[in-house]
């Protein structure tokens, strides 16, 4: 399960869920973005407009969820709720997350349930090269929704796209 499927981490991890094997991949981002997430190698999406994520279906269902929508600055907040989707033995893992998971794992604390985690990437060239080794280069490829000119007004355009959150 992929919260935040249709964002810039989401569509990351959907082709990198793909490569990776992954037998079924649902998205969850709004039916506006379900082409491109369906696009992208996602086999169904969970329009969080109209539908939750622990409607009946998906109790129990998933090994893994990966959330790039809790703390991204919508007041979105799937932490319990997507470990309810989460089978016994699944894992949970969060890109943003709550102030306290961040406390936690600044000052190196255990977690507050297990498989419960907050990951923050450590940028070095061995991970990105293990990362693009990953993906079929000719196939996988990055969204580019807008381009803006390098100029200060260039800049203010780019930002307020990026704060508004949507493609």
């Amino acid at each position: 399960l992929i919260l935040g499927a249709s964002g810039g981490c989401g569509t990351a991890a959907i082709q990198l869920a793909k490569a990776l094997g992954a037998s079924e991949i649902i998205g969850v981002c709004s039916k506006a973005n379900e082409e491109l997430v369906l696009s992208l190698g996602a086999d169904k999406i969970i329009d969080y407009k109209t539908q939750s994520i622990t409607d009946a279906p998906y109790l129990k269902h998933f090994d893994f969820v990966y959330d790039a929508a809790s703390g991204s600055g919508g007041g979105e907040d799937y932490v319990e709720s997507a470990q309810e989707t989460l089978k016994k033995t699944g894992t949970y893992m969060a890109i943003n997350g709550r102030a306290t998971m961040w406390l936690r794992h600044t000052l190196k604390l255990p977690q507050y349930k297990p498989n419960v985690y907050l990951w923050r990437a450590d940028p070095n060239t061995a991970d990105l090269q293990a990362f693009i080794d990953l993906l079929d280069i000719k196939k996988d490829k990055p969204i580019i929704d807008s381009i803006y000119p390098f100029s200060p007004e260039g800049v203010e355009d780019a930002f307020a796209k990026l704060h508004s959150r949507r493609c």
